[in-house]
């Protein structure tokens, strides 16, 4: 297996002049779809203990995903140290489940979106063989897309949603490893960079 994907991202201004084959999609177009996948959105939409949301206001931050990478170092440097984690671990699994809560909650119907946009999106989609996205929700399930990340609509075969929120990038490969589908998209997209 190649093992070309990785968190390096190159100035545009580099690329733009090459023909792809593949395009990577991120929680851009979600936004701009639908202003409620945006991180202060989704955290004022997701049900947190206080002593998690203390955690997000120290950090200054409604991202998730930087908050759970904090606390996953936090993890790390306990474990390090001799420590118990169970604490940082429970927050973890609170904070990661919160942010699923949230994207299920704010998940608007596919007919919600303009004629035009769905327009634009398949027009563009056609332009690629394959198309591959991080986002978490069902903007683009109707199209050719590859989850990376899971999703709301994806279940783990223990029937827990697949849902890849770790706050690193070696983390989320780990995760991504563990699980069939998100492995066999993530070696498609190796082979097709």
């Amino acid at each position: 297996m190649r093992t070309a994907v990785d968190d390096d991202l190159q100035d545009w201004r580099t690329l733009d002049d090459r023909e792809w084959l593949t395009l990577l999609i991120g929680n851009g177009l979600s936004i701009n779809l639908w202003g409620d996948f945006a991180y202060p959105r989704l955290f004022d939409k997701a049900t947190l203990s206080a002593q998690a949301k203390n955690i997000f206001a120290e950090l200054e931050t409604t991202d998730f995903e930087k908050t759970l990478e904090c606390l996953y170092h936090a993890r790390i440097v306990l474990e390090a140290l001799g420590q118990g984690t169970s604490q940082v671990d429970t927050v973890y699994a609170e904070v990661r489940d919160a942010l699923f809560g949230a994207v299920a909650d704010v998940q608007a119907n596919w007919n919600r979106f303009s004629t035009d946009a769905r327009t634009k999106i398949a027009e563009t989609l056609a332009k690629y063989r394959s198309t591959y996205t991080t986002n978490y929700d069902l903007c683009l399930y109707f199209a050719r897309i590859h989850y990376l990340h899971g999703g709301i609509h994806l279940w783990k075969s223990d029937k827990s949603q697949l849902f890849v929120s770790e706050g690193t990038f070696k983390a989320k490969i780990r995760t991504i490893q563990r699980s069939p589908y998100p492995r066999s998209c993530l070696e498609s997209l190796a082979a097709n960079e």
